[in-house]
Order: structure tokens, then C-alpha cells, then sequence
């Protein structure tokens, strides 16, 4: 079971590239179409779309351009009466096709590889209308994804150049996004990265300008500019990364208009049949040298035999002292012929000399402890377990008086 991406580029998204442009008169070129004339509030007391938006155009030759990670290819639009258009992809023959129920081609026989479509307009009479690319993109033996946003405040987000940070509504999201802005030419913003795909978004707006996107050393021009505000549009995206490899992105501003983003999205495919712990223990089990193993056991088995042996020994010696001395107790206590044992008389103890309080008569006399006397022990540094209970009291030694 493998996971795969399903991917969206509007009409709108920088990613699309038109010609012979993308904004201006549909009799020339391309021109944003809006379904309806129903816009919703969006920041600086501007507005913005409602719904989806299409690129339209009525001259012949007109083209579009980009190019995916997937192995199947869906386009969505619509056209008028008598048009003509071709697709070609990876610069293969131009294939012709007809539109219907808004679906303009489909392929699902492409190779799991990066590609590059184009679509021209052969003829066309009253209009043709481009609304947006689908296409899938499956991550071989994948058993999930992980997405991480990393926002522009993100450590590993490396500025060149002068940027300012804001806070900005995008209502489509029902949301309040930070947003990194730079009008200088030449400022840039570096992220580094593990993934197996990544994209990244921002705004878009008539006085945004061109911008380069440079992923390990090859660098896409594209075009931030558009007829309306357009928030959270997709800047960028690439799939098909080497997940174990360290990936550079870098954004960098080729004027001096508007460029901005809000984030940067890893996907990461995991494969959790191979990346489980007890796999990843039994393999570095594995690397232990055999030789290793038998040198450290046999090391062991005769430290145990040589420890067995000296207990065996010392108990033997010990044994032996034992019964020595034994039989030396029995020659000496037992064997001895028994006598009159001698008694000596010792004379009777001498009568103590009772104390009294303040004899100095008796040298070296000092009141210490008397009936009357009492020792506070509570200034003698306490055991630590029972530091309470000298906290609290304190003990008295009373001694009698002599009789």
C-alpha cells in the first residue's frame, strides 16, 4: 500500500506560466476571468474574488506552461463554439483534444517522474477559459505522510536583505497568518530541509513582482503579479525528493515590487513496517563481530571457574583452622586433670564520697549534674531523620543522688 499526493495549481498560481502574457486585454493574451461579480473583504479595506477564477484568453497561439511530479494529468476549463487547442507533454507531439463537462484532458499512463506540459490554442473564436491542473503523485512504499509547517519566524529560515514581518486575514481560511514581506531587490530567504516533497505559499498582487525559486542548485523564474489579491497561493511546490538526502530551497526577489510568503510545507512519506524499533535493533545487534562474542564468553567462563575455585579453597582452609583449634580448646580445658581452683579475696570496694553542691573539697569537683540541674540538648546539631522532634523539646538528665 503506497500513499499518494493529489495536487491542485489554479489558474491563478504563479506556478502556471502564460503567453504571450498573463494579465491584460483576452483579444492579446490571458485576462482573469471571475465567475461572478461577488467579492469578499480581505485586508486593507480591499476585496477579493469569491470562488474559483479562470484565465481567458481569445487570441490564437496563446499557451500555458508547468511543470508537475505525478504519473497522471487532469486539466479543467472550458470553451466556446469551434475552439481548438493541443497539449503536449515533456515535448512530445501536440495532441488535440475536445472539452467536455469542463474536463480539457486527461492522461494517466505518465511515468512517476517530473514533467512538463503545455497547452496551446490553436483557434478560437469566442473564448477559452483554463481553470486549473490536477494531478497525482504516489510515493512509493510509503504507508503515510507527515506534514511539518515551518513559519517564516522558523529558526531555520535563514534572510538576506531587508524584510519586515506583519499579520495579515486571509478570509478564505477564516484565518490570521504572519507573513515576511521584502521590497528590496535581491533579498532572499534560505530554508534547509529532509522531505520527500515540499511547497511553499504567499500572496499575490498587482504590485507584486517576479521571483526566483532555487531547490539544490536549479533555479525557476516565476511571476507574483496579478490582477486582484490572491491569498495563499501556491508559490511553489516539487515532489519526488530524496527523503534521506539535506534539501536547499531558496527564494529570492528578482525586483524591486512586492514579494511575501507565509510558510514552507514538508511532506515527509514514511514506511512504518521499515522504520520500526525492533527492526532497527536487530540490525545493530547484528554488526557485533562473531569473534567478539566467543572471546568475551570464554573471558567470563573462567573468571567464574577461577572464583569457584579460590571459595572452594578458603572454605577448605577455613574448615581446617576450625577443627584446630577446636581440638586445641578440648587438649587444653578437657583433657586437663581438674584442681582445687585457688581463691583470692579481694578487699570490699571503698564507700563512694557523696557530692554536694559546691564541695571543693573534693578535687576536680564541678556541678555539672545534679537533682537540681537540668542539660538542654535542643543546641546539639539533631539526626537528621528526627530534626522534629528537637525542634520541638528538649531533654532533661536528672541523676540521683548518691544513697
Amino acid at each position: 500500500m503506497s500513499s499518494t499526493l493529489d495536487i491542485t495549481f489554479q489558474a491563478s498560481d504563479p506556478l502556471v506560466a502564460y503567453s504571450p502574457y498573463s494579465e491584460g486585454d483576452v483579444t492579446g493574451g490571458w485576462k482573469t476571468f471571475i465567475p461572478s461579480a461577488e467579492t469578499v473583504p480581505s485586508v486593507n479595506n480591499s476585496t477579493q474574488p469569491k470562488g474559483s477564477t479562470t484565465k481567458r484568453t481569445r487570441f490564437n497561439g496563446s499557451s500555458l506552461t508547468f511543470s508537475f511530479y505525478g504519473s497522471t494529468l487532469l486539466l479543467y476549463g472550458n470553451t466556446g463554439d469551434g475552439c481548438k487547442y493541443t497539449v503536449s507533454i515533456d515535448g512530445g507531439a501536440a495532441t488535440p483534444y475536445t472539452a467536455s463537462n469542463q474536463l480539457l484532458m486527461a492522461r494517466y499512463d505518465l511515468g512517476q517522474t517530473q514533467h512538463t506540459a503545455v497547452l496551446t490554442v490553436e483557434k478560437v473564436d469566442t473564448f477559452f477559459a483554463f481553470g486549473r491542473a490536477v494531478f497525482s503523485a504516489p510515493l512509493d512504499g510509503a504507508t503515510r505522510m507527515v506534514n511539518e509547517t515551518i513559519g517564516y519566524a522558523d529558526s531555520r529560515w535563514v534572510s538576506e536583505g531587508t524584510w519586515s514581518k506583519d499579520e495579515t486575514t486571509v478570509p478564505s481560511l477564516d484565518e490570521s497568518k504572519l507573513i515576511q514581506i521584502t521590497k528590496t531587490k535581491g533579498a532572499s530567504a534560505t530554508l534547509t530541509f529532509q522531505g520527500s516533497a515540499i511547497y511553499l505559499k504567499g500572496n499575490l498582487m498587482t504590485d507584486h513582482g517576479q521571483f526566483t525559486i532555487e531547490l539544490d542548485g536549479q533555479t525557476e523564474l516565476f511571476n507574483g503579479t496579478a490582477g486582484y489579491l490572491f491569498q495563499d497561493a501556491l508559490l511553489f511546490f516539487r515532489a519526488g525528493l530524496d527523503a534521506a538526502q539535506s534539501h536547499t530551497l531558496k527564494l529570492t526577489n528578482v525586483n524591486d515590487k512586492y514579494l511575501d510568503f507565509y510558510e514552507a510545507t514538508v511532506i515527509r512519506a514514511l514506511n512504518e513496517d521499515s522504520s520500526s524499533p525492533s527492526t532497527s535493533t536487530a540490525t545493530h545487534s547484528s554488526g557485533i563481530q562473531p569473534g567478539v562474542i566467543v572471546g568475551a564468553t570464554l573471558g567470563a567462563l573462567a573468571f567464574i571457574v577461577a572464583i569457584t575455585l579460590g571459595a572452594l579453597v578458603f572454605r577448605s582452609r577455613r574448615r581446617r583452622q576450625r577443627r584446630l583449634s577446636q581440638a586445641t580448646w578440648r587438649a587444653r580445658y578437657l583433657t586437663q586433670p581438674s584442681e582445687e581452683p585457688t581463691m583470692v579475696h579481694l578487699p570490699p570496694p571503698a564507700r563512694p564520697v557523696p557530692l554536694r553542691r559546691a564541695d571543693s573539697s573534693v578535687p576536680g569537683y564541678s556541678p555539672v549534674h545534679s537533682s537540681s540541674q537540668s542539660t538542654d540538648l535542643s543546641s546539639e546539631q539533631p539526626h537528621p531523620w528526627r530534626a522534629s522532634e528537637f525542634a520541638t523539646s528538649s531533654i532533661n538528665t536528672v541523676l540521683p543522688p548518691y544513697q
